[in-house]
């Protein structure tokens, strides 16, 4: 729960100076994150346990995956819009490919674990580097951008 409450406050301070709308479809996105972390890992379990997973149209799994993706992409949008820092909406755009090759892969065969495996390592991974945004830059609300190599 923590966790959650430190990845809401974080995504927040992404959001600042917008619509109050925007900065609820951050939580909602972290709770998706988590929750879609969760079930990952757990088919993942199944699958390297013997069981199968049954290809399913309508698979809820799938549906939030997509919606995980279309949120990181929305994010992305936002903070290139808003001038927050370069390398995040490179980041979020990022995660959300890769849950999508992932989502498409698995919708056609859903018996790899490693899929599902790697899939809960993206939710992890957005919600690790959310929670290592801890501070706003001087000037624009947004966290400041990952120092350059060099």
């Amino acid at each position: 729960m923590q966790l959650i409450r430190s990845l809401a406050a974080c995504l927040l301070l992404l959001t600042t100076g917008t619509v109050p709308a925007l900065a609820q479809d951050a939580a909602s996105l972290i709770a998706l994150s988590e929750r879609l972390q969760g079930e990952a890992e757990a088919r993942g379990d199944m699958l390297e346990a013997g069981s199968t997973i049954a290809a399913e149209p309508e698979d809820a799994f799938f549906a939030d995956t997509a919606r995980f993706s279309s949120g990181m992409r929305a994010l992305a949008l936002h903070i290139d819009t808003h001038g927050g820092p370069a390398d995040l909406p490179c980041i979020f755009r990022g995660m959300a490919e890769d849950a999508d090759m992932r989502r498409t892969a698995l919708e056609a065969d859903p018996a790899s674990a490693e899929d599902y495996r790697q899939l809960a390592r993206t939710f992890s991974h957005a919600a690790i580097i959310a929670a290592d945004v801890e501070t706003e830059g001087p000037d624009t609300g947004f966290p400041p951008s990952c120092p350059s190599a060099g």
